[in-house]
């Protein structure tokens, strides 16, 4: 399937999310598309056409820490599709031209939101 696209993640989501959306009832939906495809390369080495095209998978956390860092405002954390794609946009727009993909930036949200959002402390030019 992956090779039927070229490994191109805009057909792939396509195929997957339109033409052929019944037969992808678990996987057609935003956020577990492209946590999926993001599992896909971490776990398979599969290596994708417009990888910027991976979108945060706006969870509750990632909307939190979103809102957190004044990327969007409290009102997404409602949780409406329309609220996810906000997030995701937001996402998108804030790392354009940085050379990461929104959905790089989702396992340290993630966690950040997990842990209660603690104070990030000392010189992070080390890390």
């Amino acid at each position: 399937m992956l090779e039927s696209v070229q490994f191109d993640i805009a057909s792939l989501k396509n195929m997957m999310q339109v033409t052929r959306k019944r037969e992808f009832p678990y996987l057609s939906g935003p956020k577990i598309f492209n946590y999926w495809l993001y599992v896909m390369e971490t776990y398979t080495g599969v290596k994708w056409k417009s990888r910027e095209l991976i979108t945060i998978a706006p969870d509750t956390h990632i909307m939190k820490a979103t809102v957190k860092l004044g990327l969007c405002s409290p009102d997404v954390l409602d949780g409406t599709a329309e609220d996810r794609n906000l997030v995701a946009e937001a996402w998108e727009k804030a790392l354009r031209g940085s050379g990461l993909a929104p959905i790089d930036v989702h396992t340290p949200l993630w966690l950040w939101s997990r842990a209660g959002f603690p104070p990030l402390s000392g010189d992070v030019s080390k890390l």
